[in-house]
This record gives structure tokens, sequence and C-alpha cells, in this order.
């Protein structure tokens, strides 16, 4: 039974925000849906706020949502009153389509924060947290030191991928940047992209103050060259998963790196000036020049950031025609899957497939929603190298409808849920959580599943399956294994 018993405070939360979902049905007015849907959001970011060590992961989903969804479309009609955020050059939503976009930004954002407060009841107390067992010390030499070769040799091909990158946009321009393709041999490439989960490794080694503070500062260094290059997603879910990790430090007793209630407040202060840079690095990257106020750098970072929502109007509107494009198919989300089958490195060495941009064939598959999506959208745009952008959101509800938005909303929830509880781990497990955690500010304006093929890309499962090995190896040869010290995969 008592799995069953939610706390008084969050089944407050749960009843008060269903109660506005209901409101909004029954009312079914855009405008009304909106204003529901600013008053969830502020309610679930000041509820997270309040103890980001324990819900920094519903927090960062919830940023990531008002940036990519939400706050865009509701800053245009705080200034305008209407929804012109919905027309463009290229298209403009209908009455319906907007009425649909603003509902699915309402539900899914209910559904998320209100299965996370129902399955966090727990909220756990540092009291009753274990200490971790795995120790630096207990880790045999030889793995640590894999560990380290893997993530140096890995830094430096995403240094030269980094520095390519940026020399390219110099000489091009961002926008034109996406018709080109790497020059790095294959080989460079694939070890680059083992970065991330290296890192992440290294990480559940808990290493020392100095060497935690120098990995940041390694990837704060290559994060700048990408965000120099014009990329801002990568380094802001940078930002977010290394401070994820600084609260599972403190969550388990290991306070040698904190981030104080005074830093909390600064960087709070400082987000406007934060949006306003990268607002005006979006101007710069393709060498246009951006002089204005910070409020209005503000307002148009909001509105152009905010185009997610969008995409759930638009895909709304063109549903037959995506369906005639992809010959009836819906099954997007599992898409993503085949699309990775037939695309990852192997796949391309056994069929002699290369890398290629946009083209038609791709749109026409039905594996990838947001070529198909793109191409319907606008087709010339799209053959030239422009993406038009995509969000889950639109995705799942094309695959099947609001009764699998629905699935979908309440598995994040649980997903988030599971990652602000999560305690010692292993090696192998603490990589891939982290890494999917990576994906989740950014999960808004994303495929459903770019979590899933990243973080068990081919080559990925290779180092896992390597390290198990090891793992299981080395237990049977040492009494005092790292496998009953906690490395293991649990």
């Amino acid at each position: 039974m008592n799995s069953f018993i939610v706390s008084r405070k969050n089944l407050i939360l749960i009843l008060f925000e269903l109660s506005l979902l209901l409101c909004a049905i029954v009312l079914n007015n855009p405008i009304v849906y909106t204003i529901c849907s600013l008053i969830c959001w502020i309610v679930n970011f000041f509820y997270c706020l309040f103890n980001l060590k324990k819900h920094f992961s519903l927090l960062a989903f919830n940023v990531g949502y008002f940036v990519f969804i939400l706050g865009g479309y509701t800053t245009s009609l705080i200034i305008n009153h209407n929804f012109v955020y919905f027309a463009n050059s290229y298209f403009t939503s209908s009455e319906v389509a907007i009425l649909h976009a603003s509902k699915c930004v309402l539900l899914c954002l209910i559904l998320v924060n209100c299965s996370y407060f129902y399955l966090n009841k727990s909220t756990i107390s540092d009291k009753k947290i274990c200490s971790i067992t795995l120790k630096d010390s207990n880790i045999p030499r030889m793995l640590k030191q894999i560990i380290v070769m893997i993530l140096i040799l890995s830094y430096f091909c995403q240094l030269l991928g980094a520095f390519e990158t940026y020399n390219l946009v110099k000489r091009v321009t961002y926008y034109a940047s996406d018709n080109y393709l790497s020059s790095l041999p294959s080989v460079l490439q694939y070890t680059a992209s083992l970065y991330y989960i290296a890192l992440f490794m290294y990480w559940a080694l808990l290493p020392d103050k100095k060497k935690t503070i120098f990995s940041f500062i390694t990837l704060g260094f290559l994060e700048l060259i990408i965000l120099m290059s014009g990329e801002r997603g990568e380094p802001i879910s940078a930002l977010f998963v290394t401070v994820f990790y600084i609260y599972y430090r403190n969550r388990h007793n290991i306070n040698d790196i904190k981030i104080s209630k005074k830093m909390l407040i600064v960087g709070i202060l400082l987000i406007p000036i934060f949006m306003t840079g990268l607002e005006t690095l979006s101007y710069s990257r393709d060498q246009k020049e951006y002089d204005v106020s910070i409020t209005q750098s503000v307002e148009d970072f909001l509105e152009s950031q905010g185009g997610s929502v969008k995409i759930i109007a638009n895909a709304y509107d063109l549903d037959y025609d995506i369906e005639m494009l992809v010959n009836g198919k819906r099954s997007f989300v599992l898409g993503e899957l085949r699309y990775y089958l037939k695309n990852n490195v192997f796949a391309r060495l056994f069929t002699g497939k290369k890398v290629r941009l946009r083209n038609i064939e791709d749109a026409q598959s039905g594996d990838n929603f947001l070529r198909s999506y793109g191409y319907t959208y606008a087709s010339t745009s799209y053959l030239n190298g422009v993406g038009s952008g995509s969000t889950y959101i639109a995705e799942v509800f094309y695959d099947g409808g609001y009764l699998l938005l629905v699935i979908v909303n309440i598995a994040i929830g649980l997903f988030l849920c599971r990652f602000d509880n999560v305690h010692s781990i292993g090696i192998i497990k603490f990589s891939i959580i982290f890494n999917i955690f990576r994906y989740i500010p950014l999960l808004p304006r994303g495929m459903m599943l770019d979590w899933f093929t990243n973080t068990f890309a081919i080559q990925n499962i290779l180092v896992f399956l390597f390290l198990y090995i090891f793992i299981i190896k080395e237990g049977r040869n040492n009494e005092n294994s790292i496998y009953n010290n906690g490395v293991s995969i649990k």
C-alpha cells in the first residue's frame, strides 16, 4: 500500500494542475490553454528551484520546454494580443491547428510533471541515502587507465572536429555550413563520438576535486569552441549535465564541489545576459550585426527559439500531406531506430553507403519525422540544406494521436523521476543514465528517440561490452573484485 501513497504537497500539485487541465478542456480556447500552461510552468519551475538537488532533472526538462515550446508564442501573445506567432512566410497555421498546438502544450506539460509528482513520492532524505560504494581506490588501475585513454583520444578527436567546424563557419557562415560534410577520416569521427560516454565513465570513478575540476575545464574549452561555431544546443546540454553531476556527488555526501545559493542567485540574475549572448550569436555566426537592448534581445531569443510549437501546429495541418509523402506510414518514433540501423557506421561499411545530406529518399522513407516534415513544409529549403526543426510532441501525435501522447509523457515523467533518485551505480549504467540526461533539456525540440540512438550507438555498445567483459574477468580473478564493490551493472 505504501507504493500508492503520495505526499500531501505533491497531491495538492497534482490536483491543482489536473483541475487546470479540466477547466481548459471544457473552455477549449487557445488563450485559456496558453494561460494555464504558463501558470503550470511557473508552479513547476519554483517547485524544482526550491530543491534543485532532488528535482534537477525535472527542472532541466521544464527549462527546455519553456525555451523551445512555451516561451516564444506566450511572449508574442502577451505583446501582440493574438496568435500572429503562427504565421510566417512559409506557412500560416489554421485556427484549429493553433487550438490543437496550445492543447498539446498544456497536456504534455501537465502529464510530465504530474507523473513526476506522483512517482517521486519517496523524496528520499539525505540521511537515508547510502554512502556511495564506488571509490577511486576500489577500481583496478588498468581499468582506470583504459577509461582515461579512451577519454583522451576521443577528446582530441572532438577538438579536431570542433575546430574544423569553427573554421568552416568562419569561411562560409553557419547557415551555409549545413551543406558540407566533415573532411576528417571516419575513424576520427567515430572516436570523437565516444567522448561524452568516456567522460561519464570517468566521472563514474568519482575522481577527486582537482581531477573533476580539470575535466570540467577541458569540457568547457571544447564547448566554447562549439559555441563559437554557432551551435548552442550542445554547450547548453553539457552545462546541464555538469550541474547534474555536481548534485549527484552532493546527494552522496561528496561535497568538495558545491553550488551555493549565492551562485544560484547570481546565475538566475545573469540569465537575461546569457540569452542576449546566445541571440547575438545567432546573428554573428552568419556574419550579421545585432545591436539591441537586453529586453529586446530576450524577447527575440524566446521568439526565435520557441518555434517548436509552430511545428506542432504545422504538422497538424500537414498531416495528410505527410501521410501521402511517406505512403501512409505512421511509425516515426520507431522509424528513428530503423533509420539508425540503416545508416550507422557498420551498415555503411557493409553496404557501401555514404553519408548524405538531406535528400528526397530520406523524406519519403517514413523513418525520420524531421526530414519528412521538413520536406513537406518547405521542399526547396529542405533540399538546400535548411532544416525546419522537430519536436517529439508533433512526432508522437502523428504516430498515435492523443493516446500515445499521454503514454509517452507519463513515461518521460518516470524517466525524470528515475534520474533524480539514482543512487550508487556502476560505470556502465552511470554513463548510460548521464548520456540520456544530456538530451533531456533538448527533448522538446528534438526527435523522441534521439537519446536512445545516440546512447546505444554501435561504437558505444562495443565499449560497454568491452568494459563489461573486463569487469567480469577481474571479478573472477580477485576476491575483492570491483564486482562486489558496486562497479558492475546492476
